[in-house]
């Protein structure tokens, strides 16, 4: 892989040939502003296979977190006194969805 810094000036006026060594895959641009990176241009493809990566950093939080929060949540349910148990999810749906009016429903 070939890194590739340059400019924001030098970016806009060659924007075409940045976007066309990003799409081909071989090289990531790093953009500059007054001698810093503020930007990175990466292949489309490569960015679709970071979005899960950069989605949980994006979050701050771990998945070894967020499977602790749902087992926390999960163990406070198993907690509850009043369980329901639905023996026929069917005819629980069309109770449930009794006071609503349908089209079609033969009231």
């Amino acid at each position: 892989m070939t890194l590739r810094t340059i400019s924001s000036e030098q970016a806009r006026t060659e924007w075409r040939t940045l976007l066309d060594l990003a799409s081909q895959g071989g090289v990531d641009i790093v953009i500059e502003r007054h001698g810093k990176a503020t930007a990175a241009v990466i292949s489309y493809e490569t960015y679709r296979a970071l979005q899960p990566a950069l989605a949980e950093l994006r979050t701050g939080i771990s998945t070894q977190q967020q499977a602790q929060r749902l087992a926390a949540i999960l163990e406070k349910l198993a907690q509850l006194q009043e369980r329901t148990t639905v023996v026929d999810p069917s005819a629980w749906q069309r109770q449930q969805r009794q006071d609503r009016s349908l089209t079609g429903r033969d009231s």
